[in-house]
């Protein structure tokens, strides 16, 4: 099963495939995702969970998140609260993200956040870039903080591609949470039983992860929606989605997760 959540959006989609390769010839027409996490490969035949995220096919490039890179600084100063070093490299990547935080505390749209971010990122990234070159000189690459400022710096271009798409994010870390719930119950669908089953298991959880994502209570809305909607003409299917409920109900949106 595959999930392409598009950040800053308020849907999330499901697909299921028996494989990564029948995924991508799917969506290489027009939009090509690219993986955010590693899935499963059970024996057998293979059911891949992956975390994708829409980009046009000439942006597709592989993982990179800011979250996994500060994640290896956060675990070398664990290790020696005296690791000034990497503990500089936690502060000046977390200056990364409030950047994007002040964007998301001011309702900014992607052209606002894109302004934001070239206002303010350039001379951090030049910083940071600065600060783990500096590091690789006196930190050996197979302790914790090399393997941070090798990835990091090994993936730079891409880690930098936020810059020329405001849609893309800093970490993969939504796109991950809304697969949580598939991936810690997996192990009670490994097997699916029939492909047939596979793409009506993709579309509930896309509905259901959508409403997660507008903090609709999920109870409400299949209450309102799944009564007649057998006999209801597929035209008007597209006012029943979570998205279009959700201005319809206000007093029932809820201000917190589902």
């Amino acid at each position: 099963m595959i999930s392409w959540p598009i950040h800053g959006f308020s849907i999330r989609c499901l697909r299921f495939t028996n494989s990564v390769a029948a995924a991508h010839a799917r969506l290489a027409s027009g939009w090509l995702a690219r993986l955010c996490r590693e899935g499963v490969e059970p024996s057998g035949p293979i059911r891949k969970v992956s975390v994708l995220h829409p980009i046009p096919l000439s942006r597709a490039y592989p993982d990179a998140s800011w979250s996994h890179s500060r994640r290896y600084f956060v675990d070398a100063a664990k290790l020696n609260k005296q690791d000034a070093a990497s503990i500089r490299a936690v502060e000046l990547i977390s200056e990364l993200f409030a950047i994007d935080a002040q964007a998301r505390n001011e309702n900014m749209d992607h052209a606002a956040r894109h302004a934001l971010r070239h206002e303010k990122a350039p001379p951090l990234l030049a910083r940071i870039r600065t600060h783990l070159q500096e590091m690789r000189k006196t930190v050996l690459p197979k302790s914790a903080a090399g393997e941070g400022y090798t990835y990091t710096l090994g993936i730079w271009e891409r880690l930098i591609r936020f810059l020329d798409y405001p849609e893309l994010e800093l970490s993969t870390n939504v796109a991950e949470n809304s697969m949580r719930p598939i991936a810690v119950g997996r192990g009670n669908w490994i097997h699916i039983g029939s492909e047939h089953a596979g793409p009506r298991v993709a579309a509930t959880v896309s509905v259901i992860e959508s409403c997660r994502r507008l903090k609709i209570p999920v109870r409400d809305y299949l209450a309102d929606i799944l009564p007649g909607l057998a006999n209801a003409p597929l035209h008007s299917f597209v006012d029943r989605t979570p998205a279009a409920w959700a201005p319809k109900h206000p007093d029932t949106v809820r201000h917190a997760l589902v």
